[in-house]
Formats: C-alpha cells, structure tokens, sequence
C-alpha cells in the first residue's frame, strides 16, 4: 500500500533520476574545424580527445600550447594506464575535440523522464485515492 510519505520518496528519486540524466545523457565529443592552438586560445576548455595520426585517442586534462606542442595531463583510451602530463607535436594531432552539451538529445531526455515521473506520481496517487475507498 502507497502512503503520503512513499510518494513524496518516489518523487524525491524522480527528480534525482531526472538530475542525473541530465547531466550524463547529454554531452558529445564536437571534432573542432579550428587548429589546436584557436581552439584553446578561443574556448579555453579543461579537457579535450586528441586523435593522433595513428588513430589513438587521448583524453587530456588542462590542455596548453608550448610551442609546437600541446601539453596536458593525458590517459589513453581506453583508461588502462595512470594520468601523467605529456606533450603531444601540433604536427602530430589529427583531431582534436572538445566535449559540448547537444541542446536537443537534452530537452527529449529531460521531456521524456519528466513525463516519466509524472506518470509514476499519477499511478501512485491514483493508488492512493483508490486504497482510501
């Protein structure tokens, strides 16, 4: 039997879940059209994949250019090493992207689980009104 307060917990999770989508459900790698150094200099991101000429990717945090290098704290993928600063030549990078928030896979993530929720606190509170007769 559904009571007042499983209601108010299952909205609580509701909007945990919704929360959680949103930040997680909704982000993309975005290749750059721009060189290395106009990205860094023009966005300033504190991460960005590097696709090198031989096809590996990296992930590297708190990117900067020296010289003809691009220097950041830098984990292949897949993650099977520890973290350590590392530079890369310009010359080197085949791709570089940075990761940007895609505006519609986030409003149907969010629609969707909001109409979700809405739905279960529906059924719920249908549930109780229907157990208090």
């Amino acid at each position: 039997m559904y009571t007042a307060e499983s209601l108010r917990r299952g909205t609580r999770v509701g909007w945990l879940i919704l929360l959680a989508a949103g930040q997680i459900g909704c982000n993309k790698w975005q290749v750059q059209s721009v060189t290395p150094q106009q990205t860094l200099a023009e966005r300033h991101p504190s991460r960005v994949r590097i696709t090198r000429r031989d096809r590996t990717e990296l992930i590297v945090t708190q990117p900067e250019i020296v010289g003809d290098s691009l220097y950041g704290i830098g984990r292949p993928l897949p993650a099977d090493s520890a973290p350590r600063r590392q530079g890369f030549a310009l010359t080197d990078i085949d791709r570089l992207s940075i990761r940007r928030t895609d505006a519609t896979a986030t409003g149907f993530l969010v629609g969707g689980t909001v109409a979700a929720v809405t739905g279960l606190g529906l059924v719920i509170l249908y549930s109780l009104a229907g157990s208090a007769d």
